[in-house]
Formats: C-alpha cells, structure tokens, sequence
C-alpha cells in the first residue's frame, strides 16, 4: 500500500515510477601526460542526487487535493511508502493541476522528492 505521511495513496495505473537517484561523476582534465596510452583526465565521484519518485494520484474530490497542495505549499516533508515498499522521507516537489476525469475521480501528477540532509 502506497501512503504520503498518514494519507493512502490512489495511483493511476501503469503511472509509477519507482524512486531513483542518478550518481553523479565528473570528469577533470588534467596536465597530459607523455605517453598516448595514460588519461590525461581524473575521475571525481561527487555523491549522488536525491532520490525521485513520480506517478499519477486521484482522489474523490478536491478537499482530499488540498491536503497534498497544503503540503507542496508549505513544503512539508512526510514519509512516502511506494507500491513497490520503497520507504524515504520527502517533499512534494511538484504537484500537477487538478483535472475532474469524472465525479468522483479527480487526477493530478504527483511527484517526491528525497528531502534533508540528515
């Protein structure tokens, strides 16, 4: 079951995307050396980003859509557990117009992202 904090998550099918992070590395030029067979560049692990997820949410009406635009406002940050059991702490960091697909199903784009530095 996926939940924001204490709130049930209703993801859109086929819309999940599992939370990921990109590694980041850099590549510095240095002096060359002599010889064609040495690099002439040193590679600089740096960390990584923050982890990601997005998917799709509906909910029944727009008083449910308020409580995740109150949190994106205010930049709360709230554990998140994926469908697939993926557990980290973050903020919304965007959160998709509200459209009424039918009554009772009002759908929005939902994505977290790894919040703090602790």
């Amino acid at each position: 079951m996926a939940t924001w904090g204490e709130i049930t998550l209703r993801i859109a099918a086929g819309s999940y995307e599992p939370p990921h992070a990109e590694v980041t590395i850099n590549e510095i030029d240095i002096l060359p050396m002599a010889g064609i067979m040495t690099p002439a560049t040193v590679i600089q692990g740096g960390g990584r980003k923050r982890k990601r997820s997005r998917c799709k949410l509906y909910v029944a009406n727009m008083v449910e859509y308020s409580a995740f635009y109150d949190d994106y406002i205010t930049q709360t940050e709230k554990a998140f557990t994926g469908p697939d059991g993926s557990i980290f702490v973050g903020l919304i960091s965007d959160l998709g117009a509200p459209q009424m697909k039918m009554i009772g199903h009002v759908e929005f784009g939902f994505e977290i992202v790894e919040g703090g530095t602790t």
